[in-house]
């Protein structure tokens, strides 16, 4: 199996000067495929070390740590993947992520979990579920 790998990239379209941003992301490549990750960190184009990260920044430490952590996170999603011997797919990551940025209500929970599971297959039953707790919802929402 195939994995994937992971780095930075600082202005990918080539809009940074020193007066204008770019932004730096992350770029997931897995077997000639490539997917983007914005990190939300924007720098002139005079702050980048492809060695260093961000540099001549008042902020750099705290801004090379949020990359630094959002480069752990990805890594260890992919090392648990190598332990459990599953195959990579950008599907699996872009549910990971989705679930990881934000706190998930049941309904969300209950669908995450049976498209992980692989012994549910009656539609009905799942239809059902899904019936029962999106009228309870409302209920309460009123």
């Amino acid at each position: 199996m195939k994995y994937p790998s992971l780095r930075f990239v600082f202005d990918r379209k080539h809009v940074a000067t020193k007066k204008k941003r770019g932004l730096v992301q992350l770029e997931v490549l897995s077997e000639g495929k490539r997917k983007w990750i914005g990190t939300g960190v924007k720098l002139y184009s005079d702050q980048w070390s492809d060695r260093k990260k961000v540099i001549n920044s008042s902020e750099m430490l705290q801004l090379n740590q949020r990359l630094d952590e959002m480069m752990r996170v990805i890594q260890d999603w992919v090392n648990d993947l190598i332990r459990k011997k599953e195959a990579f797919e950008f599907e699996k990551m872009d549910a990971f992520l989705k679930y990881f940025n934000h706190s998930e209500n049941y309904i969300e929970f209950l669908e995450r979990r049976i498209n992980e599971r692989n012994d549910i297959t009656d539609i009905a039953f799942i239809q059902s579920i899904f019936s029962k707790e999106k009228s309870k919802n409302r209920r309460f929402s009123k």
